[in-house]
């Protein structure tokens, strides 16, 4: 017979269109690291998508950036402790360090 898998409908992502250095497809609320340093999530805002970096409040188009700049380092469904430090969410840390999911 099939076998098949659950998954979670909230964790499906949009494919981007792109790839990164590593020729991985980029989904929306992947987690990446640029080559500056910085980290950012994708997310797709106002017809596009875009890198969310920090508490900026103006996204960076995902277009303005050429492939070899972005590795993927997970997402925001399987590793919420980087989103957390990309966002600086306090709250969050300080519920993971009292055992609080």
């Amino acid at each position: 017979g099939y076998e098949g898998y659950r998954v979670d409908e909230k964790t499906i992502g949009q494919f981007t269109g792109y790839f990164d250095r590593d020729d991985n497809e980029i989904y929306e609320d992947d987690i990446v690291s640029l080559d500056d340093g910085r980290n950012g999530v994708i997310d797709f805002f106002r017809g596009a998508f875009v890198i969310r970096i920090g508490k900026t409040k103006i996204p960076k188009f995902l277009a303005d950036f050429r492939k070899w700049q972005i590795k993927i380092i997970g997402n925001r469904f399987e590793n919420p402790d980087l989103l957390a430090e990309i966002f600086k969410d306090q709250s969050l840390k300080i519920k993971k360090k009292r055992g609080v999911k």
